[in-house]
């Protein structure tokens, strides 16, 4: 065998072999990525109980509650001053609000109410509208939610209903969509109670 053949095959074995290290290190970059965000959904307030009471403040310094938030699917988004990612959540909830009856949203964020226009996510008029303010520290404290942007959508009796990651599109929907389901769940339900005939089921 000659040496410029045995050096293509040494070349291309050792081609293989890192190669075969970058798809492991992936993997394991994968597996922990996926990991920590599966820990991370598990955040936030229980599904199926009432909201922990929400006292905030909006950018006018009056008090914000639930109750000022008015819908059917209320979206609360959890978010950051310096996140780079909560405002294009917002602006998705808000196109999704055009096309789905009773959905409101809001982002809540630590820190005080005066919006600063360097390097914040929330400096225009338009955003700042729609943020409220917590005080340092309760958005774990009081709703256990560690990252941003997080949302928990609450239903028009106070209830959880579905929470999440919101760093996506396919999030948002989501969780929009499990909201429309417990609603749908809950109709049923009273429906059934009161003895009258279930929507989607045939009549006998």
């Amino acid at each position: 065998m000659s040496f410029f053949t045995l050096s293509y095959i040494l070349l291309w074995v050792l081609i293989a072999f890192e190669s075969l290290v970058l798809v492991l290190v992936l993997r394991e970059l994968g597996v922990l990525y996926l990991g920590r965000r599966e820990a991370f959904e598990r955040d936030g307030p229980d599904e199926g109980k009432p909201l922990p009471d929400l006292r905030a403040v909006g950018r006018d310094d009056s008090a914000r509650t639930l109750v000022d938030l008015p819908g059917e699917y209320r979206a609360l988004v959890f978010g950051a001053k310096n996140c780079t990612l909560c405002g294009p959540v917002m602006e998705k909830f808000a196109r999704w609000s055009s096309r789905v009856d009773g959905l409101a949203a809001v982002m809540l964020v630590e820190g005080p109410t005066k919006i600063s226009a360097n390097g914040n996510a929330f400096a225009t008029e338009a955003n700042a509208s729609q943020v409220w303010w917590l005080g340092e520290g309760e958005m774990f404290k009081n709703f256990g939610v560690r990252v941003s942007p997080f949302a928990v959508m609450v239903d028009a009796e106070g209830t959880v209903v579905a929470k999440g990651l919101v760093n996506h599109h396919g999030d948002i929907k989501r969780l929009i969509r499990a909201a429309q389901d417990s609603r749908r769940r809950r109709a049923s339900t009273r429906q059934a109670g009161k003895g009258l005939p279930v929507a989607g089921k045939a009549r006998r």
